[in-house]
């Protein structure tokens, strides 16, 4: 250990003006960084604070039918259907998919003749069947949100 010294001692006296060049070119790098998160910290909450500054609406209807708007079931639901979509496009074929190859692995395990068959009219009747069940469960917080008064769901925070 006493020829690491040796050696940091010999090399620091020989290259110190070096050594305190890339100290003082490090720190002003390090205070730009830090001067530039700052300014794009204050530049990400600059529209927050505007907006809790001048009290602005969340949300702003245009018209004065407000009631009809309240009474409207499709208000709430509409992100049921999306997710609802997703699932249909995405994971009914993979579940199919997927239980097409379980049957096969299990029925050969058997010594089956693994013929699964699903009939077509099953397959696209899961369609319309889930879009119901869906807005069925989704009607439910719908029911419930259309019982909430305009002003006070409305009303900036």
């Amino acid at each position: 250990m006493a020829v690491v010294w040796f050696r940091l001692r010999a090399v620091g006296r020989q290259r110190w003006r070096a050594w305190l060049a890339l100290a003082l070119l490090v720190g002003l790098g390090g205070g730009i960084v830090l001067g530039a998160l700052a300014g794009a910290r204050r530049t990400d909450s600059a529209y927050g604070r505007f907006l809790k500054e001048v009290n602005a609406f969340d949300v702003a209807l245009a018209g004065e039918d407000l009631e009809a708007v309240r009474r409207l079931p499709q208000v709430a639901d509409v992100a049921g259907n999306d997710v609802l979509l997703m699932a249909l496009l995405v994971g009914a074929p993979l579940g199919l998919a997927g239980g097409r190859w379980t049957w096969r692995l299990f029925a050969d395990s058997l010594g089956v003749v693994p013929a699964p068959i699903m009939p077509l009219a099953v397959a696209l009747g899961m369609v319309p069947a889930a879009i119901f069940v869906a807005n069925v469960i989704a009607a439910i917080p719908g029911r419930m949100a259309s019982r909430v008064q305009p002003a006070f769901a409305l009303q900036a925070e």
